[in-house]
């Protein structure tokens, strides 16, 4: 199941992955079309642990 809602969409997916996930798709809108530029979140998760 996909739910939108604006800029933002949220799937849904029961029984698919052993455990829960999220996921980002790194570089796309909400239409899955490129952006010029964006922060990678594998990124900024090793400026926030580098932090602790």
């Amino acid at each position: 199941m996909i739910l939108k809602n604006g800029e933002h969409v949220i799937g849904l997916f029961q029984g698919v992955f052993e455990k829960n996930k999220l996921t980002f798709n790194r570089g796309q809108d909400s239409n899955a079309n490129k952006l010029g530029g964006f922060t990678d979140v594998r990124e900024l998760q090793r400026k926030l642990k580098s932090k602790v």
